[in-house]
């Protein structure tokens, strides 16, 4: 899968030289391969991603049928620069197979309904003159051969593709499926995922002390999920900061999951435990640390079986922009899905208040109002209560003003 490459690497502060956000991304898409799949009903395929093609099972229309209320004629009746008058000798029923067009006259019909075999255009009610037994036409010449008339097959052949493979099902494919007669489906299975809060501050108590925090991060990114229908959390956990539990809960979320997301013990402090712990539980770290604000020590690592590990900040801010800038097109990729908001995200007009500028990639919170956006205040990345005014995020480059071009913007979803 192809992404939106940043520059290769950066220089972030003093240390080492660190992989910009795209790169990093770009090093587990080349490692990460769609879900196995399986069968559903299509009634329950809203949400889900199609791992097959839908075909359409007949030509649609199945036949040539009217686009209008109306009267279905020959063209050779409608010969003569005076107004024309044509019997109305008969009536379509809607759902019927088609029938011979009479010799002479008009067949009233009325919208989906089958054209008469051998009539050449439909005209609309409010195009003619209505009488009890006939039909009087006052331009008969501006009436033209195949007007109103859907042709069979003009929407899909039979055989054709109408749903790629990676498609997301929305109601309007819930549509196509029942027009096509796809009560069968092959999907993606839905993508495992487990979510791990470290930190011996963080407390789920509904009256923390002075030194604790309630766990922000764990339904922060339940949400995520929850809010994913081609995604299902499997593991939800909280853990102390040591290394034998630590390690214990990475192992099993590993265990059962495709993706694990971590938040908390990913830096470089003594009792930040995650990198250690990703390594003995038989993990390949693919990154740790990346020329990204907020969100640097972010760290993405490969299970022995292919799965994902994100060790994501523990300050909210961080821990949602690493979730939706990084986890988020890796999760689509093991989902199936073709399209990818790194590529397709939108671009917004930015409005920031300000000329700063970071020699990193810069990831803002903002609100955002059609196609523009407003740069949030904030005190850092722990400011949840920024986070919460916010609507997502958008991308400024290295060295770059914020608001001097068009910026990527990210929302809170996958």
């Amino acid at each position: 899968m192809a992404v939106a490459i940043n520059p290769t690497t950066e220089q972030c502060g003093e240390g080492p030289v660190l992989p910009s956000p795209g790169d990093a991304l770009q090093r587990l898409l080349d490692r990460v391969a769609p879900v196995e799949t399986e069968p559903i009903d299509a009634r329950d395929a809203l949400g889900r991603v199609l791992a097959e093609p839908v075909r359409a099972d007949r030509d649609s229309p199945a036949c040539d049928v009217s686009a209008m209320d109306g009267y279905a004629v020959r063209m050779g009746d409608l010969e003569a620069t005076e107004p024309v008058a044509l019997p109305v000798v008969g009536e379509v029923e809607t759902g019927a197979l088609p029938e011979k067009m009479p010799t002479e006259g008009a067949v009233r019909i009325f919208t989906g309904g089958a054209v008469p075999l051998g009539a050449d255009a439909v005209i609309k009610r409010e195009d003619t003159d209505e009488q009890p037994d006939r039909i009087v036409l006052e331009h008969p010449t501006a009436v033209r051969a195949g007007q109103h008339i859907r042709r069979r097959g003009e929407n899909a052949r039979s055989g054709d593709p109408v749903l790629p493979a990676g498609s997301v099902m929305t109601p309007a494919h819930l549509a196509t499926l029942a027009t096509f007669g796809a009560t069968q489906l092959t999907v993606t299975r839905e993508v495992r995922v487990g979510v791990i809060t470290t930190g011996n501050e963080v407390t789920a108590g509904a009256n923390p002390g002075e030194g604790e925090v309630r766990d922000a991060n764990g339904p922060a990114l339940a949400g995520l999920v929850h809010g994913t229908p081609w995604c299902r959390l499997v593991h939800h956990s909280v853990v102390s900061d040591n290394l034998e539990d630590t390690e214990a809960a990475i192992r099993l979320a590993l265990s059962e999951c495709d993706v694990v997301l971590t938040t908390g013990g990913v830096s470089k402090g003594d009792h930040d435990y995650v990198p250690e712990a990703v390594r003995r539980a038989g993990c390949e770290a693919i990154y740790h640390g990346l020329t990204m604000r907020p969100g640097k020590p972010n760290l993405g690592a490969i299970g022995s079986d292919g799965q994902l590990l994100f060790g994501l900040p523990g300050n909210p801010v961080s821990a949602m922009v690493g979730a939706v800038v990084l986890a988020g097109p890796v999760l689509r990729k093991c989902s199936g899905r073709t399209e990818d908001a790194w590529l397709d995200s939108d671009q917004v007009e930015v409005t920031a208040g300000d000329a700063q500028t970071l020699g990193l990639w810069w990831y803002r919170l903002a609100t955002r109002s059609g196609s523009g956006a407003q740069a949030i205040a904030q005190r850092g990345s722990g400011d949840a209560a920024a986070l919460g005014r916010s609507d997502g995020l958008f991308e400024v480059p290295p060295g770059a003003v914020s608001s001097d071009a068009p910026r990527r913007w990210l929302g809170w979803s996958w």
